[in-house]
């Protein structure tokens, strides 16, 4: 949805990125072909109310104007005072939050591109951070198509599907494994086999491979095998 809305202009040189908690886009348009200022709240308005966007526009000669400190007159004058054959260029930044059990992918393909890049141990951490930000159970709101799969604990879903299963009882299986771990460090590994044991799952999906080694090597753990059902 965000890919298809900044398309939606007449732009050039764009590139997306999108890390764990960050989704990074830049992009460029002539004068000529300036967007309104509407085009740039729909982009704004988007975006999940947890996350923050900051957009920011510079021209040649490095005169900046930036979103979240002007208005719609702002935005007119600092394209008035631009000449007609000069390049605009557009830097999106979004901070993405865990808020109430959700937390947002804006761009799958490239948040899939950017974990594959990570080692196993990377992996690990930046899913434990994020875990950690949620009581049970976290919910991955994809704003750009995919099919749903889900692991015990982890569900990756449409927008707006809010539909998840919840059985499973994480923070009670957290606190079992501490009371007898003396030799594992939850304070920076805070995941269990289950976070990583794909339950719902489609053809070709990226992340499987990725998963299944996590959830073979926390396995290897005995006191993470204890009490895990295949």
């Amino acid at each position: 949805m965000l890919t298809e809305l900044i398309q939606a202009a007449t732009i050039i040189d764009s590139v997306v990125s999108e890390r764990m908690k960050v989704y990074e886009a830049s992009f460029k348009f002539e004068v000529k072909n300036a967007p309104e200022y509407g085009y740039f709240l729909d982009i704004i308005n988007s975006v999940s109310q947890r996350d923050k966007i900051k957009i920011v526009l510079q021209d040649e000669t490095e005169q900046v104007y930036d979103f979240s400190l002007g208005n719609e007159e702002d935005y007119k004058g600092f394209i008035n005072d631009t000449l007609e054959d000069e390049i605009i260029n557009v830097k999106v930044k979004i901070d993405k939050e865990v808020v109430n059990n959700h937390f947002s992918i804006y761009a799958f393909d490239e948040f899939v591109k950017d974990i594959l890049s990570l080692s196993l141990e990377e992996v690990m951490i930046a899913f434990s951070n994020l875990l950690k930000q949620s009581s049970n159970y976290l919910v991955f709101d994809v704003y750009s198509p995919v099919a749903m799969f889900a692991t015990k604990t982890m569900f990756f879903v449409p927008n707006g599907n809010g539909m998840v299963n919840t059985e499973f009882n994480r923070k009670r299986r957290m606190e079992e494994c501490r009371e007898v771990s003396y030799f594992y460090n939850f304070d920076i590994f805070e995941v269990l086999p289950d976070d990583f044991k794909i339950t719902i799952d489609y053809e070709n999906n990226p992340l499987r491979e990725v998963f299944q080694k996590i959830m073979v090597l926390l396995l290897r753990l005995p006191i993470l095998k204890m009490g895990f059902a295949p």
